[in-house]
């Protein structure tokens, strides 16, 4: 009984792989992060203001819901460190090396349709995984976040395989890792966190 499930899931799985649509989108954005925490003791908050270029894969199951992954490769431009109340600012120039990426998970559901099946309004939510890796001639931070997003915007189909978006992504992320390399000596941390961060998107998608 068990076999004959599992080979009718299979067979259902199939075949809705079969009919599905598959999409492919470009976009580019500006993302704003708070990270709050500490920083020798004290208490720290730290606004990066970054650009960004990715790309995003949609699998849609149906005409309401679809399975997404958002890949996007971050540059940091701006940093505003505000330690014990005292703010200082860094451009990426202090840097030899400054990057990330940000990575999520998760359903889209079409929230609005028009009856020409022109505008679409998507709902996206799902898990979120960022890396961000810093080096100078004498040292290496590499941070890693995990949290959750969210996005909504406003699609529109300019024929049947192209479309044009806008969207704003949000993030909270409350669990990191980070490693520190000063020299030959390398120490590593850990623990929850709060920082929260939203990204406008405008991009392109294509239908397959």
């Amino acid at each position: 009984m068990k076999k004959i499930v599992l080979l009718i899931l299979l067979f259902c799985a199939l075949s809705a792989m079969c009919f599905a649509q598959y999409n492919f989108e470009l976009f580019g954005g500006m993302p704003l992060a708070w990270d709050n925490g500490k920083i020798i003791g004290y208490d720290a908050t730290i606004q990066t203001m970054s650009i960004s270029f990715g790309f995003g894969l949609k699998y849609d199951i149906n005409d309401r819901i679809s399975l997404c992954l958002y890949d996007e490769i971050i540059f940091p431009q701006t940093l505003e460190i505000t330690v014990a109340g005292v703010k200082s600012n860094i451009n990426r120039d202090a840097y030899d090396l400054l990057m990330g990426m940000s990575v999520l998970i998760g359903p889209v559901f079409n929230l609005y349709s028009n009856s020409q099946g022109k505008m679409k309004i998507p709902l996206t939510f799902g898990i979120r995984w960022m890396w961000l890796i810093a080096s100078t001639e004498y040292a290496m931070v590499f941070g890693s976040n995990f949290g959750l997003g969210a996005g909504i915007g406003m699609q529109y189909n300019a024929s049947k395989k192209i479309y044009i978006f806008g969207r704003v992504m949000l993030y909270y992320d409350f669990y990191a890792f980070s490693l520190t390399t000063v020299g030959s000596v390398s120490t590593s941390d850990s623990g929850i966190i709060s920082s929260f961060g939203f990204t406008p998107n405008i991009g392109i998608g294509i239908k397959f």
